[in-house]
């Protein structure tokens, strides 16, 4: 019985009118993003390989690059807005970076721009999470309306598997339609020579469309929970489309303003102040030895062994201070961040959002494992430095140390997403056992 009511829901969803639309524009938006997020990709992958050829070699300073992240395609997050290049000194251990080109941006960033905020992900939590509650909506408040409600439940069928027959068959529409919007984002992708994705990148497809099920599912059973607590279709949708706005736009940016009035981080003037009063005990030493290092350049072009390393040492210091400073406030940033994060806990939008941006590498986590990676490259660059400098017949034989942008391991961005997951089944279990205890209640006359 169950399964003849669900194959009645599916089909009907199939023939109506508002699936068609928003099937077509799912599946026409998902192709048109992930062409453009694609050639972004590969735009910004040649980028890459031009600025790794230009700044190849020995050079002072030492630059080091983020190349872009291939999973960008489908889950934009931070990935173009957080910067890609940093030049080290050994008085300059930065945690700020910049573009390609010293710009902020890839040379080709214009042409994406009015088109930055689409992807995938953007698809499914936008357009096919609207198309569920437009599906949904009037799944019993529609029939009940109607008298069919009524007229079902006069035959001698559980309440139970009316219920579960409605939600199996949209179900198995809603997985449908996701699945064929997967489909084609994977088929641009593999057809495109400049994406090569490895095993770990299908397993985080793998956990994205899992990810990606579940938040539509709870989109969804809170359809179907309205629908059967309200009576009137229009009421329904009414309700559906107030929720949606709160939980999706209104709730995740209040979230945010919350966590940035609660936590205040730092102005530039304020950074400022605190680097200059936590280097302020060694200032008057820091430019005696600069006053010193310049005066012998001038005087003989040869500048003593000894005075080379006090010079080399206060640059180094100088780095030490100013990025424990700025780490300190980069921490404050982390903070801010993952109060946002808690606030918006209760909406599904924030959470797969969450989730996404870490299965997909592109949220401030990866960033912040590219700065770890800047520091420990500092360090191996002071030490070069200064065997340059203690030993001259070293100068040509000690090269720059290479620079490994590393990802976070996958184990870690599962068990990362995977909080958000359990709130996510959790806020699709409760509408689900709310519409059930409703339902077996109801009054269908």
């Amino acid at each position: 019985m169950i399964w003849t009511i669900a194959r009645r829901e599916f089909l009907e969803y199939l023939k109506s009118m508002r699936f068609l639309m928003g099937f077509l524009v799912t599946i026409a938006l998902v192709a048109l993003s992930t062409v453009i997020n694609v050639n972004d990709y590969r735009e910004r992958l040649s980028d890459y390989s031009t600025a790794m050829k230009e700044m190849a070699g020995d050079r002072y300073p030492l630059v080091v690059y983020r190349p872009p992240e291939v999973l960008s395609t489908l889950v934009q997050g931070l990935d173009r807005t957080l910067g890609n290049r940093a030049d080290i000194m050994p008085n300059m251990n930065p945690v700020r970076t910049s573009g390609y080109m010293v710009n902020y941006a890839s040379r080709h960033h214009q042409f994406v721009a009015g088109f930055s905020s689409v992807d995938f992900s953007f698809v499914v939590r936008i357009i096919l999470s609207l198309m569920v509650i437009f599906l949904a909506y009037n799944a019993v408040a529609g029939e009940k309306s109607a008298g069919t409600l009524r007229l079902m439940l006069s035959n001698p069928v559980p309440r139970y598997s009316v219920l579960l027959g409605k939600i199996a068959g949209g179900l198995m529409l809603v997985l449908v339609s996701l699945l064929a919007a997967m489909i084609v984002a994977l088929l641009i992708l593999v057809t495109n020579p400049a994406v090569a994705l490895s095993r770990s990148d299908w397993i985080r497809i793998g956990g994205m469309g899992v990810v990606s099920t579940l938040y539509l599912v709870s989109v969804f059973a809170l359809s179907i929970c309205v629908s059967v607590i309200v009576d009137r279709p229009s009421t329904s949708l009414l309700i559906l489309l107030q929720a949606w706005i709160f939980l999706v736009v209104l709730y995740p940016a209040g979230a945010v303003i919350v966590a940035e009035q609660w936590h205040v981080l730092p102005s530039e003037d304020e950074i400022a102040d605190r680097k200059k009063a936590a280097f302020q005990s060694f200032e008057k030493e820091y430019e005696d030895i600069q006053k010193a290092f310049g005066d012998s350049l001038r005087k003989t072009a040869h500048v003593p062994l000894d005075l080379d390393l006090r010079h080399h040492d206060a640059d180094v210091r100088q780095g030490e201070v100013y990025h424990a400073v700025d780490i300190a406030v980069a921490l404050d940033q982390n903070v801010q961040l993952h109060l946002a994060e808690w606030i918006s806990v209760m909406s599904p939008a924030s959470l797969y959002d969450q989730a996404m941006v870490r299965l997909g590498r592109t949220g401030a986590e990866e960033f912040d494992t590219f700065i770890r990676c800047i520091n420990h490259t500092w360090e191996e660059y002071i030490a070069v430095v200064r065997s340059r400098i203690s030993n001259p017949a070293e100068r040509k034989r000690a090269h720059n140390p290479e620079f490994h942008a590393q990802q976070e391991p996958d184990e870690a961005s599962f068990l990362a997403a995977l909080p958000r997951v359990i709130v996510l089944v959790l806020l699709l279990l409760i509408p689900f056992m709310t519409a059930h205890a409703k339902f077996n209640t109801k009054d269908v006359r």
